[in-house]
């Protein structure tokens, strides 16, 4: 009889699994139907969402950030002032390095809009004052040159045309940059409530970042086997040490080579000192081809001023980057990433042609984490199979 029931409870629980199977594709085939049939209806709710959401993904991104100087002042600093201490001085070490942090972060924000911003703001309208000057500089020269050499009118009138081009356009993206910035601003202004919004769940998320990652950790297990869940659990360590390694490592890399640029250009006297040197550093944060984004445009603005200088200035740059490639890169971002330069080319093309801009600076760390997993599933295939390749 015991077995009879056992068998009975062990066919209903089968014909339960084998119920409830074909209702969940059933649910998913519903769900897809719609998804292909309503899709503007569906990007609509999913804007909307993500919309309502802005002030959380603002808190994340300012978590991130200033969560690299969080963990500088914990381990660096009050770990080592106060390594013996417990008690009071264990339960403060949280909320004193946020607030250290978090006047770091403000600090360097500070600093960019009073000093860095007008310096930049006042090349460009140097630059846009001097446009006529270097007009007629260049027709001169283009003059001269078509003289000398005897060209025909057609191609002097072609070559005129296409440089008038080019300065008109120039001129009106400068002139409309300020504007842009203006606009920006003001973006930002109406948008302050996200962002204040934003501060507070970057406060929260990283007060209680334990907290936090203790109740993700539970709802993995919940919802997956313990090992499918351990293997998620190390491909998010392995992508979070990476990327903050690569984000902490890039951003300060840039600080350091635009103000090498700066204090550089400054000693040759060379002419835009500060919006070249924001150029540099901010073209230095995307891998590979930074460099040459940001030395391209900068030697063109020295060449309309001299064209020596220009010569002095692209060589100045290549120095620059051989001290950026050989000191400073290997000991602020080190082995973090862990990619030879095949492989970051490869993810700097690949993620600018999905994602743009993005695409270029996310590219890099994403690779790392997929060469570097993959990798370790390869080594353990071949040891599995006894196979040794060296």
């Amino acid at each position: 009889m015991k077995c009879s029931g056992g068998k009975s409870m062990k066919n209903e629980g089968n014909k339960h699994y084998s119920i409830k199977k074909p209702l969940i594709l059933i649910t998913y085939a519903i769900l897809f139907y719609f998804v292909v049939h309503h899709f503007a209806t569906f990007l609509g709710y999913i804007k909307s969402l993500l919309k309502i959401l802005t002030p959380l993904f603002i808190g994340i991104a300012i978590a991130f950030i200033v969560n690299l100087f969080l963990r500088f002042y914990e381990k660096k600093i009050y770990n080592k002032i106060l390594k013996d201490k417990e008690g009071v001085f264990k339960k403060l070490r949280r909320p004193v390095c946020v607030i250290f942090a978090y006047a770091t972060f403000i600090g360097i924000i500070w600093i960019i809009v009073n000093f860095i911003s007008p310096k930049i703001v006042e090349s460009i309208r140097t630059f846009t004052n001097n446009v006529p000057a270097y007009i007629n500089s260049i027709s001169d020269y283009l003059y001269n040159f078509t003289y000398q050499y005897e060209l025909s009118a057609e191609i002097i009138n072609k070559m005129m045309e296409n440089f008038g081009l080019i300065i008109s356009n120039t001129s009106q993206f400068l002139n409309s940059f300020i504007p842009k910035v203006v606009d920006i601003t003001k973006a930002i202004t109406t948008s302050i409530i996200d962002i204040f919004i934003g501060c507070v769940f970057s406060v929260y998320i990283l007060i209680s970042k334990e907290k936090l990652i203790k109740i993700a950790k539970k709802v993995l297990y919940a919802h997956l086997e313990e090992e499918k869940a351990e293997k998620v659990r190390t491909v998010m360590r392995k992508s979070n040490k990476v990327l903050r390694s690569f984000v902490g490592g890039q951003l300060t890399e840039a600080v350091i080579l635009g103000v090498l640029c700066y204090v550089g250009m400054n000693i040759l006297k060379m002419p835009y000192a500060p919006l070249i040197s924001v150029i540099i550093g901010l073209s230095s944060i995307v891998p590979v081809i930074g460099p040459f984004i940001g030395t391209v445009p900068s030697a063109l603005l020295i060449l309309l001023e001299s064209p020596v200088m220009a010569i002095w200035f692209v060589l100045f740059v290549i120095v620059l980057q051989q001290v950026e490639g050989n000191v400073i890169y290997p000991r602020v971002v080190g082995s973090a990433v862990g990619l030879s330069g095949f492989w970051v080319l490869l993810a700097v093309t690949v993620g600018g042609g999905l994602f743009g801009i993005l695409g270029i600076l996310l590219g890099v760390p994403t690779m790392a984490v997929i060469y570097s997993m993959y990798g370790q599933y390869v080594n353990k295939k071949n040891e599995e199979k006894g196979i040794k390749i060296e």
